[in-house]
């Protein structure tokens, strides 16, 4: 979908979101909140928040971000560009609460903590429950029905919050990073597991190996006669592929605080088939284990790691 087309969408899905909030204001007289803004431009340069909540008394309390899921920003609503374009235009405006919103998951944040870093002011994370996967899904009408029920619920929860009523919302700082950490790597794993279905259903070598590593290495029931527990093992094996791989990044990351001669993290821009990217990586945490003298057993650098290469199978994994 082209970026005029996201836009216009977003525009549209901002614009029954104005309308149901703005309703459900009216029936709650003794609610804080009165009228809801959206941004109508389409331009990729805009300055002004996508949905802007304000007060009795029009006082701007609230401003955020929404990007439709299946969208490349919609992807994860807690990524650095799109927190800070968040916080940004909110700040701009005078709003402390500001929002990221993927539709799937809603992330709230408090800007008033400004000695803190951005990830360690107050943040709550409000899961739909949607797994939508296209902008088409939000359409849905049984999709209308929950969004507008969690932001019944959403606004008494925010009206505590703007009250005063709850002073200690946040998520704790284990809490933010995990929630964090798992929508970072669900589009990796998504990809990874497209992959490995593609790669059984198409080649008998691979799929007897992927099996054979199922049954044996993970001591999995494997029934792959039927559909719905070969794909629950399809993503439990994309998960776990994902998980151990970016274990091996975060460690590096941290050794990297005192061995300021490694090199960060990144991805080819040329050179991007699977083999070439594992192998890229190979050589970063090669470079951990020469400069630390440590931590072979962790990174395995000299050998290939057969679940590590198919992290990089989809033709979207370096975007990834």
């Amino acid at each position: 979908m082209a970026h005029n087309d996201i836009r216009i969408h977003e525009v549209t899905f901002c614009g029954r979101v104005m309308k149901w909030a703005e309703a459900l204001f009216k029936s709650q007289p003794e609610s804080p909140f009165k009228r809801v803004e959206i941004e109508e431009s389409k331009g990729i340069k805009r300055k002004r928040s996508d949905l802007r909540i304000y007060d009795h008394g029009k006082t701007l309390l609230l401003a955020g971000e929404v990007k439709l899921p299946g969208t490349p920003d919609g992807r994860n609503p807690y990524d650095g560009c799109l927190v800070e374009d968040a916080f940004l235009k909110a700040s701009n405006a005078g709003a402390q609460f500001f929002f990221t919103w993927n539709v799937n998951k809603l992330v709230l944040f408090d800007s008033s903590l400004w000695q803190k870093p951005l990830y360690e002011r107050r943040v709550k994370e409000y899961d739909l429950g949607l797994n939508l996967q296209e902008p088409a899904d939000v359409d849905r009408a049984e999709v209308e029905e929950d969004i507008r029920a969690f932001l019944a619920a959403f606004f008494i929860d925010f009206a505590q919050i703007v009250l005063g009523e709850r002073e200690d919302w946040g998520m704790a700082p284990d809490e933010l990073f995990v929630r964090a950490f798992e929508c970072h790597i669900s589009w990796a794993v998504k990809l990874t597991s497209e992959f490995l279905a593609s790669k059984a259903a198409n080649d008998p070598g691979f799929d007897q190996q992927l099996q054979s590593w199922m049954a044996r290495d993970q001591s999995w029931q494997v029934i792959r006669t039927d559909p719905a527990v070969w794909r629950m093992l399809l993503d439990r094996a994309a998960r776990t592929f994902c998980y151990v791989f970016s274990n091996r990044l975060i460690f590096y990351e941290s050794i990297r605080v005192k061995f300021e001669s490694l090199k960060p993290l990144s991805v080819p821009r040329r050179n991007r088939e699977p083999i070439q990217l594992y192998q890229h990586f190979q050589e970063l945490v090669r470079g951990a284990v020469e400069v630390t003298g440590d931590y072979e057993t962790l990174f395995y650098p000299f050998e290939t790691d057969w679940g590590g290469l198919n992290v990089f199978g989809h033709e979207d994994a370096a975007d990834a």
